[in-house]
């Protein structure tokens, strides 16, 4: 059985193997073919990404800045997530509905002072959970 290999200068040559010998190398290169192609199949490098995709590069992007903003909102995410209920909902309607104090403090019955002092507290706890 002839068997061709084709060195790394690209020089072919035929040699001449027995029958047996010649079926493993066959086999062995089919199975190595599969292999390759397995591993390759569902995977595209970067570089043909970029060509493909122009899109996906944006330069003006700050990923450093990113980073830290993403950081500083999880940890403030987190910190608001160990006040009492009442913190999070006079958080929620002084800072997500733009309340007045007075507002608020007319809601609840209570003097505009109070409402400060709790603001006060609240800060300050969240303060403490990010340090």
């Amino acid at each position: 059985m002839l068997i061709k290999y084709e060195f790394i200068t690209g020089e072919i040559v035929e040699i001449d193997v027995p029958e047996d010998i010649g079926d493993v190398i066959i086999e062995t290169r089919h199975n190595d073919y599969n292999v390759n192609r397995k591993e390759t199949r569902r995977h595209e490098s970067l570089s043909d990404l970029m060509d493909k995709s122009p899109i996906l590069i944006d330069p003006a992007a700050d990923i450093e800045a990113d980073v830290i903003a993403n950081t500083e909102n999880n940890a403030l995410h987190t910190a608001l997530a160990k006040l009492q209920p009442q913190q999070k909902e006079l958080v929620y309607k002084l800072y997500f509905q733009n309340m007045k104090i007075a507002d608020v403090a007319r809601s609840e019955h209570v003097t505009e002072g109070a409402i400060r002092n709790r603001v006060r507290k609240i800060l300050a706890k969240l303060k403490k959970s990010l340090t």
